[in-house]
């Protein structure tokens, strides 16, 4: 009697790598795409609507907590998501741009009026910057709005301003 083992009639197949089934998995670049058992497809899942929430409260953040919910958000949520960063790098772009230029347009009107308390004729630059101080406000209202719906879209959108102070946008 001996001990060896017996010997297989099938083939012998060389030994490679197995392949995972098909199926939905993480590509690498922070989206859901199918696998067909062989390769990638252009089939990407849905972005998962948590994404766009934060997308969404960057832009709205304007009415609530101008430049630090944006910041926040730009810190916690948009780390590992690009779509979330670069709403939240857009709409802290846009309310840096609108706080200087409301502080340009009021804070001299503070300045004036706090070193001319007893001076009973308003100054005549006053009937400017209040009218141009709402227009800026219902300009950025707007475009905070519109942000916020593209961004509960899906749609990399980006303001309409030529400063953008913040990197991690991406470009259009």
């Amino acid at each position: 009697m001996s001990n060896a083992e017996p010997e297989s009639t099938e083939p012998q197949l060389p030994c490679t790598p197995r392949q995972p089934p098909p199926g939905w998995y993480m590509d690498g670049a922070g989206d859901t795409r199918w696998w067909d058992g062989l390769g990638w497809t252009a089939h990407l899942m849905p972005r998962p609507h948590a994404d766009r929430t934060w997308a969404v409260l960057s832009h709205l953040s304007f009415l609530a907590l101008p430049l630090i919910a944006a910041i926040v958000i730009r810190l916690t949520a948009a780390k590992d998501d690009p779509f979330v960063r670069h709403h939240a790098t857009e709409a802290l772009n846009a309310q840096i741009l609108f706080t200087i230029i409301w502080n340009l347009i009021l804070g001299p009107l503070i300045v004036i009026s706090a070193l001319n308390p007893d001076d009973p004729n308003p100054p005549v630059w006053l009937f400017v910057a209040i009218p141009g101080a709402i227009l800026i406000d219902g300009l950025m209202f707007a475009f905070a709005i519109r942000g916020a719906i593209q961004a509960s879209r899906g749609i990399w959108w980006r303001y309409p301003q030529p400063i953008r102070l913040m990197r991690g946008a991406t470009p259009s």
